[in-house]
């Protein structure tokens, strides 16, 4: 029996109905902040990569754009009320000790600060791989969180060692100098070993920049085999929920079909009348 599709609900070439696609691209839609605090990382390492413009201090500007993280990282993954508000009031302190550091010299204010904002944006990377790991089904959310935690584990290494180089230069060769709004390759330096590419032209000096890249180094290999394993076995789920769904539907429909459809002759053999009779009449009279 061909599957039943209700009036209005029309099948494409792939056996998927109108309704099916609307839901699957309803639930492919992500929420404007996962992609929004996405595009916010990459910001950040644009900005520090290049240089920002002569009237934009680049501690403001990513005091500036951590806030805006952490409010969109406390909305998207929901987290509670006092721990959000407790991490949102943290940045707002953060871009006011950077709004303040921009006026003066002091590179003990300036150390804190990026202790901060280190602190902040290894919360958020936490928080969202919590609520990806909370995901059930391969969605918008799904995909674009998966790609705000790998961009956010590139930004809290980068500035790993952007504090250390704001210690000690000489930890990197050739030395890199991260202060005031220099551009720093440190970003870069982090993404590159994120993905394994290891161009070589700036390379860990000291024992602790070479634990730390080694770490950021194999923290990516497992993040990426973690992330495409669980979304592969979402899918598989789905496909077997959805086709466990499809057999009760169909039968459903069957019994429906057989329950409500007489037969050709006009009779339901369940029902008592016709084939009661013509049993009684067929029975031998006890009397004879």
């Amino acid at each position: 029996m061909a599957a039943h599709v209700p009036e209005g609900d029309k099948t494409d070439d792939t056996g998927m109905s109108s309704v099916d696609a609307r839901e699957l691209r309803a639930r492919l839609r992500p929420s404007w902040e996962l992609p929004t605090i996405a595009a916010l990382y990459f910001s950040l390492f644009v900005l520090r990569d290049t240089g920002t413009p002569d009237w934009l201090d680049f501690d403001v500007a990513r005091g500036l754009i951590v806030l805006a993280i952490i409010v969109l990282t406390v909305r998207a993954a929901q987290i509670p009320t006092t721990a959000g508000s407790i991490h949102i009031a943290m940045a707002v302190i953060v871009l006011l000790l950077d709004v303040i550091s921009a006026g003066i010299d002091a590179s003990w204010l300036d150390v804190v600060t990026k202790s901060l904002s280190l602190y902040l944006v290894g919360y958020s990377t936490i928080a969202l791989l919590v609520f990806l790991l909370q995901r059930r089904r391969v969605s918008g959310d799904a995909i674009f969180g998966a790609v705000a935690v790998y961009l956010s584990i590139g930004i809290f290494f980068g500035l790993v060692y952007t504090l250390i180089g704001t210690v000690e230069p000489e930890a990197f060769n050739p030395p890199q100098d991260v202060g005031g709004d220099k551009p720093s390759q440190l970003f870069y330096f982090s993404y590159v070993t994120l993905t394994t590419l290891g161009f070589g032209d700036i390379q860990p000096a000291v024992s602790l920049t070479r634990v730390l890249a080694a770490l950021e180094a194999i923290t990516g290999v497992v993040l990426l085999a973690t992330l495409v394993g669980r979304f592969v076995g979402m899918l598989v789920a789905q496909a077997s929920d959805e086709q466990i769904i499809g057999r009760l539907d169909e039968l459903a429909l069957h019994l429906r079909s057989d329950h409500a459809e007489p037969d050709a002759g006009g009779s339901d053999p369940h029902r008592p009348g016709d084939n009661d009779r013509s049993v009684a009449e067929d029975r031998p009279d006890a009397s004879s």
